[in-house]
């Protein structure tokens, strides 16, 4: 919800999502439920100072209750326990000044200060009451303070237009972050050109940092992007982009055993990881439609991090596909009826799975074992009919019954999830001429 008084505007956003599961790192419990819900306010007004130059003031507020984790069946057979309850409440309240100032059509810049508190309380944990109140070493509750700069200034030159900017973070428990970015766009004639250099930074959150081995450092990811275009004629355009990414001290989770005869996770931060790759578009838009294709392909060049590595293949992450291939079209069977066909290959992709070789009556040994998973075509149609102020929809979702596998991305002892498979599906929408 949101609305806007004179200049003063406001937003609220309520989230629940609620979700139901048989296994815990692997292991058969039965019907376990987690919930994550979230409260979110916004207040902002602005100020014109001068025709050329206004400052945004703005006051955010988060409530979450997220992973609050507790079983509907007794454990006690399998743990000796009957529940792993887990829940902890987070607030933030954050307050941010926004300056705008543009001197001319060619020239603005944007900068801003940022304060904000971080708050969380344990309320019920796995280990028992005792664990709650020292989970934070020796109390339930804990709390960040951040404070933050940042600008960015963007201007027309003879050559092209340039982006330039960054954002300095101190946070109070990991320390400081500074991330810089930099960008240039050039047209000439039919051809354009984009380049990117840019700098982003995690920090680690409560929960992460309370399963952290020692105090983790920020996450900082470099990224490096190049892209070449050219309009071949007035309803057609191609573009090839390649790109480098380094992540530095990057945040991993671990699964390791416990005393419950079960598995749990921790963090840590591991030596820097880098891929490389290009993707590439062809857009065509003639009269009686739309085609889109792209093509997108990576590689893994550093990966020195044990939970994403697949032996023997050096060139690729776990559980990500080296080559995609996308096809987005539109034909126009008349002004009101429009066919939409759409559809994704992913190449070959590595993950973990349960052994089928293997029958094990130890819920605690699932025997888990990487594999190569085959290649998959997810084909979608879709159709439109305009009338008036209504538009119908009706589509066929995943059309070959492929159930596209999502597979876990590290090594977490948990099983592929499967899609959801062929689905039919209708769609109404009412926009009424105001």
């Amino acid at each position: 919800m949101g609305g806007e008084y004179q200049d003063l505007k406001f937003q609220v956003m309520i989230d629940r999502f609620k979700q139901e599961h048989e296994d815990l790192f692997g292991t058969v419990f039965g019907s376990q439920e987690i919930e994550f819900d979230s409260d979110m306010a916004r207040l902002e007004y602005p100020w014109e100072i001068t025709p050329e130059f206004s400052v945004i003031s703005s006051v955010d507020y988060q409530r979450q209750n997220n992973w609050h984790a507790h079983s509907q069946v007794d454990l006690t057979p399998i743990l000796g326990v009957s529940d792993l309850p887990f829940q902890m409440e987070s607030k933030l309240d954050r307050y941010q000044f926004v300056g705008h100032y543009r001197h001319d059509t060619d020239t603005s810049v944007n900068a801003g200060v940022m304060y904000q508190q971080e708050r969380a309380h344990v309320i019920e944990l796995r280990s028992g009451p005792s664990s709650v109140s020292t989970y934070f070493d020796g109390s339930d509750k804990e709390s960040y303070q951040t404070h933050a700069a940042f600008f960015q200034t963007d201007w027309l030159s003879d050559i092209g237009s340039w982006s330039v900017g960054g954002r300095y973070s101190d946070h109070s428990l990991v320390g400081e972050s500074w991330v810089p970015r930099i960008s240039f766009v050039r047209h000439w004639y039919d051809w354009h050109v984009k380049a990117l250099y840019s700098h982003s930074f995690r920090e680690p959150e409560f929960m992460i940092n309370q399963l952290g081995e020692g105090t983790l450092n920020p996450e900082i990811a470099k990224t490096i992007e190049v892209e070449l275009g050219r309009q071949v004629s007035p309803n057609m355009v191609v573009a090839i982009n390649v790109f480098s990414a380094t992540v530095e001290d990057p945040i991993i989770y671990s699964v390791v055993d416990t005393d419950l005869n079960v598995s749990t996770g921790m963090y840590r931060n591991y030596g820097d990881m880098s891929s490389r790759g290009l993707e590439a578009s062809w857009h065509w838009q003639p009269q009686w439609g739309e085609l889109k294709l792209g093509y997108s392909f990576y590689e893994a060049f550093d990966n020195p991090v044990p939970e994403y590595q697949v032996p023997g293949k050096d060139e690729v992450f776990l559980g990500a596909a080296s080559h995609k291939l996308t096809l987005s079209s539109r034909y126009n069977i008349s002004s009101q009826l429009s066919l939409n066909p759409s559809a994704i290959w992913t190449s070959p992709r590595y993950g973990y799975d349960y052994d089928p070789a293997v029958v094990t009556a130890n819920l605690g040994d699932p025997k888990m074992s990487l594999k190569k998973f085959n290649s998959q075509l997810t084909l979608n149609f879709f159709m439109d009919y305009h009338t008036g102020p209504f538009t119908l929809g009706v589509g066929l979702f995943d059309a070959l019954n492929v159930k596209h596998e999502y597979l876990q991305a590290y090594d977490g002892d948990g099983s592929p999830l499967p899609g959801p498979g062929r689905m039919m599906y209708v769609k109404l929408v009412y926009t009424p001429n105001l």
